[in-house]
C-alpha cells in the first residue's frame, strides 16, 4: 500500500478498509479470479492487522481482593438424585 497505515486515525483506516472491501467485492462481481483479486485481500488484511494495533485496548481491572484463586461455584444439585 502507498499509504503508511500506522500514521492514519482508527477512523480513517475503518474508511480505507470500506473502501477496500467494496474494490475486492467489485472486482469479484465482476468475475475476478481468487489470485486476480489477491492484492485487494492482502491490502485488507494490512488494514485490519493497523485498525488492531490502533483501537485503544480495555484497561484491566485488579479482581476484588480475596477472590483471586477463588474456584468457581458448584451449580445448586438440589433435587438431583
Amino acid at each position: 500500500m502507498e499509504k503508511n497505515l500506522s500514521t492514519l486515525s482508527l477512523q480513517q483506516l475503518q474508511e480505507l478498509y470500506h473502501e477496500e472491501s467494496r474494490l475486492l467485492r467489485n472486482a469479484l462481481l465482476e468475475g475476478r479470479s481468487w489470485e486476480e483479486v489477491q492484492e485487494h485481500r492482502h491490502h485488507l488484511i494490512d488494514i485490519e492487522a493497523a485498525m488492531h494495533r490502533t483501537k485503544p485496548q480495555p484497561e484491566k481491572t485488579p479482581p476484588e481482593p480475596g477472590r483471586e484463586h477463588r474456584a468457581p461455584s458448584r451449580p445448586d444439585t438440589a433435587g438431583s438424585t
